[in-house]
């Protein structure tokens, strides 16, 4: 584009034939998007205004790289890093306690220990955290009640016998599996029978039936 300056004489106004003129280039004014400013604003304030206009250039925001995994372990929580796209260990699941000197979860102490050792015929879990045992199952031969947490003896059906409140009884003979006995004792002058269905201490002689032997 080109301009003609006119120059005048300080004396006054003088003819056109006299005028005396000189040609200038002009360069328009840069455009704000060819300089790099494009946006409208800039996130936290952080920018350059363009000197020409409402546009603004925003300084790419400085990337820490803590994001280093490419999922969230478990127990972890994580935060995804946008400018890195990886994740990084933030917090921990319900259940943990969160140590963010060291970046690592510790299980809560459930405090289901109680024992300072195992005692029989169950068998024990040692729990880390609080150092004592708590029941979690029975040794061989006992069936385990998960709800209770007992132990019953597997007894063979030749244990039926309490041997208590009967007549004459003063205990069990030999072994009792889970409070059962295979026979009981009986007091002096009786003897123990099992004869037609029944047990039960009987004076020898006394008249039982025809075929039972005491045992």
């Amino acid at each position: 584009m080109k301009y003609f300056l006119l120059t005048v004489s300080t004396l006054g106004l003088i003819s056109p034939a006299f005028a005396q003129t000189s040609e200038i280039n002009c360069t328009p004014a840069p455009d704000c998007a060819s300089l790099g400013y494009t946006e409208s604003s800039c996130p936290n304030g952080t920018g350059l205004k363009c000197p020409f206009g409402d546009k603004w250039f925003c300084v790419p925001d400085f990337c820490p790289n803590q994001g280093t995994l490419d999922s969230c372990p478990s127990p972890y929580t994580c935060t995804l890093e946008k400018c890195s796209n990886k994740y990084y260990k933030s917090g921990c699941q319900s259940g943990y306690d969160w140590n963010a000197s060291s970046k690592t979860c510790t299980k809560q102490c459930a405090n289901k220990g109680t024992l300072t050792s195992c005692p029989s015929p169950f068998t024990c879990t040692l729990e880390t955290c609080s150092g004592k045992y708590y029941k979690s199952g029975c040794q061989s031969g006992y069936t385990w009640n998960s709800s209770s947490q007992t132990c019953t003896a597997q007894c063979s059906s030749s244990y039926k016998y309490t041997c208590s409140g009967d007549d004459h009884v003063i205990g069990g003979s030999g072994i009792d599996c889970d409070g059962l006995y295979q026979g009981c004792v009986c007091e002096d002058g009786y003897m123990w029978f099992e004869c037609m269905g029944k047990a039960y201490c009987a004076e020898w002689n006394s008249g039982t039936a025809p075929g039972c032997f005491p045992i």
